[in-house]
Parts: structure tokens; C-alpha cells; sequence
């Protein structure tokens, strides 16, 4: 027997997901975000994509926003959750314009709300895209890469008890330079690492 939360059957795929579910707890809230007037939502989706690429949001706005029709704190929280939810991961998964207020549809929203969902998605998306691959787990990029080997035969001031660089014993120095993983547009940022080696800590 067919599962239905919202009146959505679960085992629906939706490009927006990524080809997934929707998850339950957004089919769960989607009777809170209908609650709100679609010219709230299109101000509420604003910050929300505001959100999505700067980090920044304007909490006292959105109350205020809710609380003109009645919802509580809670359910603000609920419906910001929603529509970062699909905004962020329609941007993600890039999702054709076309595809997705047909399926904002299918997850039971009315058709002006979701016209003010894809009216804010398409004019940011380019810039959620850019912002959310700019803070993707990405690691330094090795660009260059220097090393040398000393070894001192006798020393008038080195003591044979030095653990690097002593008398009779070889170390190897290694100079590490790596790009830093940086925003789109933004200068490309360099670090370098020196690390001393002995013979005896090669081999441990």
C-alpha cells in the first residue's frame, strides 16, 4: 500500500531533491507555508535567498511578516526551513525553471505561492549556484613543492645531541606551497609550510 504524507504519495522523485523523496518533514509543513499570503512569501523568500548566499537574515522582518497572520515563532522557523529547503536545493541540483513550480505543485502548494518561489529562483539563481559551490568542502591545491638534504660532517657549534641537524646525522627539509580554496571572484590566496625532517623520524 501506497504511503501518503500531505497528500503526496511517498516514492515520488523530484528534481529539486535530487531525484529523491521529498522528506516528510517538508510535506509535514507545507500546510504552514500555504498559510502565509503569496506577497508575504515572495518578502519572506527574499531573505531566505539572502540566507542562502551571504549567511545574513533579517529574523525581525520575517516575524514580523508571520505574525501579521497569526503564526507563532515556531512556525516562522518551520516555513523559513521549508523555503530554504527547496530554494537552496533547487539551486544545488539545478533544477530547470519549468520543472520546478510544476513540482512545488505537486508537494500541494498553491499556484501563487509557488509563481513567488520560482519569480525569486530564477532571478538568483546564478548566484545561490555560485554561493553554494564556493562554501562545498574543498581541499588546498598542492602547487609546488621543494625539498633538500643536509647532512653536517662536524660543527664547532652544533652538539652531537641535537635532534635536528646533528653532526653525523642527515635531515631533510620539505617546502609545501598550496592555493587556497577560494569564492568565485575572489583572488586566489597562497600558504607555505616548511617542515624539518631527521633521518631517524623518516623512518618512524
Amino acid at each position: 500500500k501506497t504511503r501518503s504524507v500531505s497528500g503526496v504519495s511517498v516514492g515520488m522523485k523530484f528534481n529539486f531533491c535530487g531525484r529523491l523523496d521529498c522528506p516528510d518533514w517538508v510535506l509535514s509543513e507545507i500546510a504552514i507555508v500555504s498559510r502565509i499570503s503569496s506577497i508575504r512569501i515572495k518578502l519572506i523568500c527574499a531573505q531566505v535567498v539572502k540566507h542562502i548566499i551571504d549567511g545574513f537574515v533579517d529574523f525581525a522582518k520575517v516575524e514580523k511578516l508571520t505574525s501579521a497572520q497569526g503564526l507563532s515563532k515556531s512556525d516562522m522557523h518551520a516555513a523559513m526551513a521549508v523555503l530554504r529547503f527547496i530554494l537552496a536545493n533547487a539551486a544545488r541540483y539545478e533544477t530547470p525553471e519549468s520543472t520546478l513550480i510544476d513540482e512545488l505543485q505537486q508537494i500541494g502548494l498553491p499556484r501563487e505561492h509557488c509563481d513567488q518561489i520560482h519569480q525569486q529562483y530564477v532571478a538568483s539563481k546564478e548566484t545561490m549556484i555560485a554561493s553554494l559551490k564556493a562554501r562545498t568542502l574543498a581541499l588546498p591545491h598542492l602547487e609546488d613543492v621543494q625539498w633538500r638534504v643536509d647532512y653536517i660532517a662536524c660543527s664547532s657549534v652544533t652538539p652531537p645531541d641535537t635532534p635536528t641537524g646533528a653532526v653525523g646525522e642527515a635531515s631533510v627539509q620539505l617546502k609545501l606551497r598550496a592555493t587556497q580554496p577560494t569564492p568565485p571572484g575572489a583572488s586566489a590566496t597562497s600558504r607555505q609550510c616548511l617542515v624539518e625532517l631527521t633521518a631517524a623520524q623518516l623512518h618512524t
